[in-house]
This record gives C-alpha cells, sequence and structure tokens, in this order.
C-alpha cells in the first residue's frame, strides 16, 4: 500500500507514526511538508539522520512539484492535513481514497454572524464531495460535532490524534518512586493556556495545609504576570516557575511526579501534553474541553476530568488525589496503559491501514474497533462532560 501523508512539516507529533507507517512491510511511505517549519512548534531537524529519509521537504515540492503531484494522484492512501487543498483535489475528483485530519474547526466557537462565510468553506472543503471517497480523521473528539454544523463527514469520521514517542518501562517500579504529593503543569504561558488556575488552586491547597509541590514549565507573555500573581500571594514556599524544557527533559521531570494538571480551554486542539503525562504515569487533571481528554481520558480511572472554568470542581479533584496517593498510583497505572495498549503510532498506523483496506475493498462506512484510533467518532458537544458526569 502507498501511502502519501502531506501537511506543514514534520513535528515530533508526527515522527513516530511515520516510523511506524515506514517499519510496516506492507507499505510504501512518503511524508510531504508544504511549508518552512514554525518556530512556535518543535519541528523535526531530520536532514542527517538516515532514517527519515521518507520526508520530502518543502523546498524539493517546490523544485518539483509536478513530480510529487503525480505521486500523491497515484498513492493509495493520503492523509491531507496543514496543506493546500491544491494538492488533492484532483485526486478526490477522481474518486481516490483521502483522509483530511484536523483539530476542531470552530475554536472560538460558532458565531452565526460568520454563518454564510463557514457555510461555503465547509461546502469547499467536502459538500461538493459528499459521494466521494474523502473521509476525516478527528484530531478533536470535538470535530466530528463541529463537521456536522453543516451535514459534512456523515458516517465518515474516525478517531485520530496526535502520537509522540510512546515509552515502555516498569510502570509499578515508577508510581512506587515519584514525589507525594507532586503536581506538575507544563505549557505556553498564554491567556487560552490558563496559567492562572493552578496557582488559584495552589492558594487553595495551601490555605488548607495541604502537603504538595508546584511547579509550572514554560514561557511566554503571561510568565512575568504569573511570578507576580505568586509572590502577591505568598506560594513562594509551594510554587515554583521555570523555563520550557524539551521532550527528553519533560519526560523525566514527569515521571517523578506524581499529577499532571493541563488547564486549557476550548481553543486547544489535542494537548500532545497529556499523551506524553499518562505515559509517564501521571494522575492526568485536564479540562474537558481540551481535544484529547474524551477520547484519551475516562473520568476517576485513568485521569480526572473537570468541567472547563469550574474551579470549584477542578479544585475539589485535586484534593481527592492529595488525600489519595494509591489512587495515585493505580489512576497512573491505568493512564500509562491507556497509550501503550492502544493510544500510541504504532497501533494506529496498523489499524489505519486495516481500515483503508477494507474501504479500498468496498465497505463505505467501516466499523473495525470499538474504541482508540481509527475506530467510528462519536458526536462529542462543549457540554458532553457536564450532561454524562457521574464522579
Amino acid at each position: 500500500m502507498k501511502i502519501v501523508f502531506i501537511t506543514n512539516f514534520m513535528t515530533e507529533h508526527q515522527k513516530f507514526l511515520s516510523k511506524a507507517f515506514v517499519s510496516m512491510p506492507c507499505v510504501e511511505y512518503l511524508f510531504i511538508e508544504t511549508s518552512e517549519p514554525d518556530d512556535s512548534f518543535q519541528s523535526v531537524n531530520y536532514a542527517e539522520d538516515p532514517e527519515m529519509n521518507f520526508i520530502v521537504g518543502f523546498d524539493e515540492l517546490r523544485s518539483n512539484q509536478k513530480k510529487y503531484l503525480k505521486i500523491i494522484n497515484g498513492a493509495d492512501v493520503v492523509i491531507h492535513g496543514s496543506a493546500p487543498d491544491s494538492l488533492i483535489i484532483e485526486r478526490i475528483k477522481n474518486n481516490r481514497l483521502t483522509f483530511r485530519y484536523c483539530e476542531r474547526l470552530y475554536k472560538d466557537g460558532f458565531p452565526s454572524i460568520k454563518y454564510i462565510r463557514n457555510m461555503l468553506a465547509a461546502w469547499l472543503h467536502h459538500g461538493r464531495f459528499k459521494q466521494n471517497n474523502l473521509y476525516m480523521l478527528c484530531t478533536s473528539a470535538f470535530t466530528y460535532a463541529d463537521c456536522l454544523k453543516f451535514g459534512n463527514y456523515k458516517d465518515r469520521c474516525y478517531k485520530w490524534g496526535y502520537f509522540p514517542n510512546t515509552e515502555v518501562f516498569d510502570i509499578k517500579e515508577c508510581v512506587d518512586t515519584k514525589r507525594p504529593g507532586s503536581i506538575v503543569w507544563a505549557s505556553r504561558f498564554i491567556d487560552w493556556k490558563h496559567p492562572e488556575i493552578p496557582v488559584i488552586i495552589a492558594e487553595r491547597l495551601k490555605n488548607e495545609g495541604y502537603d504538595f509541590s508546584l511547579t509550572l514549565y514554560g514561557k511566554g507573555e503571561m510568565f512575568d504576570e504569573i511570578s507576580s500573581l505568586i509572590k502577591e500571594k505568598g506560594l513562594d514556599d509551594k510554587v515554583t516557575l521555570d523555563d520550557s524544557k524539551n521532550s527528553e527533559e519533560l519526560r523525566k521531570i514527569m515521571k517523578a511526579s506524581s499529577i499532571f494538571l493541563h488547564t486549557a480551554d476550548r481553543k486547544e486542539g489535542w494537548g500532545v501534553v497529556i499523551n506524553e503525562a499518562m505515559n509517564s504515569g501521571c494522575a492526568v487533571v485536564a479540562s474537558h474541553i481540551v481535544g484529547s481528554v474524551p477520547y484519551l481520558m475516562e473520568n476517576n480511572r485513568n485521569g480526572m476530568i473537570y468541567e472547563d472554568g469550574n474551579t470549584d470542581d477542578l479544585y475539589g479533584k485535586i484534593k481527592q488525589l492529595l488525600d489519595d496517593p494509591e489512587k495515585v498510583k493505580d489512576m497512573g497505572i491505568k493512564a500509562y496503559n491507556t497509550i501503550v495498549d492502544i493510544w500510541n503510532g504504532r497501533i494506529t498506523a496498523e489499524r489505519f491501514v486495516d481500515l483503508s483496506n477494507a474501504i479500498l475493498n468496498g465497505n463505505k462506512h467501516p466499523d473495525l474497533y470499538e474504541d482508540g484510533p481509527c475506530s467510528r467518532a462519536e458526536i462529542i458537544n462543549d457540554d458532553w462532560f457536564v450532561e454524562n458526569r457521574k464522579v
């Protein structure tokens, strides 16, 4: 099977999935970059890595576009992300199997004032090709519901995501050696990541006499503001700020920490750091509106989900974990197993090939897996957690 993956540029989020495809003897794989790397993302330096010779860089594409358009049009399957539609229009018209993938479409909500513009964009994106072999890989649990606002991709949406490196180790030993009461937050210090929320929670925990430590890793426009807030609330003995870390450094920190806190709002398309924290055996506490949360986490089993914007709900869940260290360990083990057993690049690559083969063999709406990557996506709206919350 010839698979071509087209998106803006190679990142750590795509690297391990790509390597999984390459390792499959039945797959001939190519990754095509359509722009220069963006400094705001952790791109991959692959120029001198012989294992990454499946990548066509932006300069190469630009110099030989006719050559690669021919390859794209002739591939058995194409995965299309943040890239020009012009690269895949011809193959879609020819009814060649194509998967788009994207995060939720309306991160700022669905403003009625832009209804006509959104409707036109939806028609250009899928509406005119509803009968063709065009499917959606949902890199957010909320993508399907957004697509359906204009009737697009009905029964053609499958769960997807981002897949950082999956580490396999002795998880029981790891959770037994974590620092009790250690809480970590790691992200950019920007408004929609809400770095102020961990500080608010820390103040309440300190006032109630809890024994804990909180470290926030990252950088951004709100760093100085958060530093001042910590001093203002007298939390220097409980809360520490540190610079952002690369993936390897952050994994070491996560493996030594008990609780990982993720406080982003609906603008967080996926949240790869949640994959990494779960794989590191942390008890993750995350907002219900983050794109990966409904896919990766089951509340009170392999993590804690709180209602976005509800700091009382979040505070109560952090307290539950601090009050019950054994629950933290159990949750961390189950989180680790979720990533190692299901949500990783190897499993996803294998399932994607099976899904593609099923469609190519005439099954227009395959339902091959009960859950996990490449299973049928459910319609999940913003208020799913409030409506279904049991704990």
